[in-house]
């Protein structure tokens, strides 16, 4: 068994499961070859019908994610829990999923919210009144599985681990009892999204533990016979091959791939992300991170089983740009700056010492080097949507006021903005540079560093630094890996600062 200290170059290989109607993380990708002469299991075997999702009010989802097990004996993850949480922003955000119908059962939820197999059976059970025949259900799971006797199992919280197929069944999750609840619920569309088998569950990192057969077969369903209308189901790995966990995002790179994907990263210039565009950022993606960070020989290959959906018409998520209730941005590179002001709630706000301009505050942002010169409004998107998301979320009000493309033109904004009639109480000078990184095995690798100054507008002195180092994305595109590191450079801003910017924003 590893000892806790390996933990980060072990990066614990993991199994996530995720069911659950028409939101598609599926559809067709390449077929292991130990697959093919199975096409009736794997392919597209019946014309594809569905080409839009149900109505919002219609979108159910129960995510499952598992890092901590009572059975001593069963090796504990690190990104399971986090998947499942990240999902579900994902999925309200993006997806359309109304936040009170995305359900986490997570070992860091409070007990009626544990994974235990009664919580989970409970849940499940629940679903079959809850979710409209016409709806969409998607379940995920991200933990343990297991294959006893060409079974497979999903384990857990309170799993014992054994090698008694009886005494599994009584305490683990069987593959075929997960198909008949959602079989019980009679939802017509339906997705499953196995993230693969990882490590032997009880530690012994010699011992493999692939995707078998087990589970393939366990989660297909009966079209012909219209035991749904449609289903996909997506393994993030091969049969005989085993999926491994992000350590340095710790999540699993198959869940993490995903959340990338609907967030953006495989959007077309319309916002929108396909069925087909998700695949194929996917198995262009997944093998490719994986094989960087364990070699070439080191394989993760996802593959999907479909029917019934048309992947390149369906839209599973569109991905969002900057909040525009706040004001508009400025000319990219002009100086010039936009009249409309912030506003915030006075109901929801804190109590206010600044006067009128309590609670504003002014975003000037420059790519320094390594931006898209040509759609600066494009670029500044995608790092400032999840940071300004992060603000608005605090009720500080808000507005992106200057756009820069070189260093001098956003320090002449700061000046403006900075004048003693200065409607905003704090600015944020973001500035960012992008380098391009020496692709591997085809993946484009962009870097983003920089710094974001929280300037005080009634002293003009500088009361916070925040530093982004070595935040990396990629893709498939150069503007795809470019696009992903602007992302990666906002995920990695600090919560201390994003603290100290609200407190001062009242001050």
């Amino acid at each position: 068994m590893k000892h806790p200290k390996h933990i980060d170059r072990f990066k614990a290989v993991r199994l996530g499961l995720l069911t659950g109607s028409i939101f598609i993380m599926l559809v067709s990708l390449p077929v292991p070859a130990q697959e093919t002469s199975k096409s009736a299991e794997r392919g597209l075997t019946h014309p594809e019908s569905v080409d839009a999702l149900p109505a919002h009010i219609k979108r159910w989802a129960l995510l499952i994610g598992i890092d901590q097990y009572e059975d001593s004996n069963i090796t504990p993850l690190r990104g399971a829990a986090n998947d499942a949480h990240s999902l579900r922003e994902t999925l309200i955000k993006y997806a359309g999923f109304p936040s009170d119908q995305v359900i986490v059962l997570a070992t860091n939820e409070p007990a009626e919210r544990q994974p235990t197999r009664t919580n989970i059976l409970k849940r499940l059970s629940n679903l079959a009144g809850l979710v409209p025949k016409d709806g969409l259900l998607l379940i995920s799971f991200a933990g343990h599985g297991i294959d006893r006797q060409g079974r497979g199992f999903l384990i857990p919280s309170d799993a014992t681990l054994t090698e008694d197929l009886g005494l599994l069944e009584e305490t683990a999750v069987s593959v075929n009892h997960i198909k008949q609840r959602i079989r019980d619920t009679g939802v017509q569309q339906v997705m499953i999204l196995l993230d693969a088998c990882r490590s032997y569950p009880t530690g012994r990192s010699n011992t493999s533990n692939p995707l078998t057969t087990g589970f393939t077969k366990g989660f297909s369903f009966d079209v012909r016979n219209q035991e749904v209308t449609a289903f996909a189901v997506l393994y993030a790995t091969a049969l005989g091959d085993r999926a491994y966990e992000y350590g340095e995002k710790r999540r699993g790179y198959f869940s993490w791939a995903i959340t990338q994907a609907l967030s953006g990263g495989a959007a077309n210039e319309r916002g929108e992300v396909t069925l087909g565009s998700l695949v194929k950022y996917l198995e262009g993606t997944v093998p490719k991170l994986v094989a960087l960070e364990y070699g070439a020989r080191t394989t993760q290959k996802p593959f999907a089983h479909i029917e019934g959906y048309r992947a390149d018409e369906l839209v599973v998520a569109v991905s969002q740009s900057i909040p525009n209730s706040t004001g508009k941005i400025a000319d990219a590179g002009n100086g010039q700056l936009e009249t409309s002001d912030a506003s915030i709630s006075k109901e929801s706000s804190p109590v206010k010492k600044r006067g009128a301009k309590s609670g504003n505050i002014a975003i000037v942002f420059v790519v320094a080097k390594g931006g898209d010169g040509e759609n600066q409004t494009a670029t500044a998107n995608e790092f400032l949507g999840p940071f300004t998301t992060a603000i608005y979320k605090s009720g500080v009000g808000l507005s992106v006021k200057g756009l820069a493309q070189r260093p001098e033109d956003a320090d002449k904004i700061v000046r403006e903005l900075s004048k003693k009639n200065s409607p905003y109480a704090l600015i944020v000078k973001s500035t960012l540079s992008l380098s391009q990184l020496a692709p591997y095995n085809g993946l484009e690798i962009y870097e983003a560093n920089g710094s974001l100054e929280l300037i005080d507008t009634d002293t003009g002195k500088t009361i916070l630094t925040d530093h982004i180092s070595r935040r990396r994305g990629f893709g498939n595109t150069h503007d795809q890996a470019r696009r992903n590191a602007l992302k990666s450079a906002a995920e990695g801003i600090s919560d201390s600062f994003i603290l100290k910017l609200v407190a001062d924003a009242y001050e």
